[in-house]
């Protein structure tokens, strides 16, 4: 699950916003916050669900008007499953996606480039053009 981290300690110490996350009612493991405002943050992350429906809850606890965000779930089908009409993620780490002169990494999150013109190359198969959605920081 990501969201965007902004969280700040109140004067108790305690997180805010704070959350956390369960499957099926089962909590999965909540990561660490980040104080520096991050988007496609990993919120909480779990690897044990079995194959069918499932119930994703997040309670979020939020003092003295933060506001928390929750962007997204992304899950990694069973080998088998039909895909013909999913939409598909690919990552900055897939070994499809070639990055040209200007990129750096971006503290094992993914890359970045500020320069014009740097280039992105994705090699893939399928009936229609990949949808790229690439998120501005800062």
């Amino acid at each position: 699950m990501y969201g965007t981290s902004a969280v700040q300690a109140d004067i108790n110490g305690l997180i805010d916003p704070d959350w956390s996350c369960l499957v099926d009612d089962v909590a999965i493991e909540k990561s660490d916050p980040s104080v520096a405002p991050e988007n496609n943050w990993i919120m909480c992350s779990g690897d044990t669900v079995s194959e069918g429906f499932h119930t994703v809850t997040v309670n979020a606890i939020v003092r003295n008007q933060k506001t928390f965000w929750f962007d997204r779930i992304q899950y990694v089908p069973l080998p088998g499953v039909d895909l013909s009409n999913a939409t598909v993620l690919v990552d900055a780490y897939d070994p499809a996606v070639s990055l040209g002169s200007g990129w750096q990494t971006l503290d094992g999150i993914g890359y970045m480039t500020q320069q014009n013109g740097a280039k992105l190359t994705l090699d893939f198969i399928g009936m229609s053009s990949p949808f790229f959605h690439f998120n501005e920081i800062g």
